[in-house]
């Protein structure tokens, strides 16, 4: 769920900056995507299992 909001928010600051760039209806390229989720996929992953590694850790001691 949380992996198509990130996907999602991107689109849309992707599409904002080329609308104020003057190509409105430029398709949305899926490589800008890809590129950008692999960079910020693991700091993500991280700070989940980091927040989770957290819970389980205050609920056993």
């Amino acid at each position: 769920m949380s992996h198509f909001l990130i996907y999602f928010s991107i689109e849309n600051f992707l599409q904002k900056k080329r609308e104020s760039n003057g190509n409105k209806h430029k398709v949305f390229e899926k490589s800008e995507i890809d590129a950008i989720l692999h960079f910020v996929n693991p700091f993500f992953f991280y700070f989940l299992f980091s927040k989770r590694i957290l819970v389980y850790w205050k609920s056993y001691y």
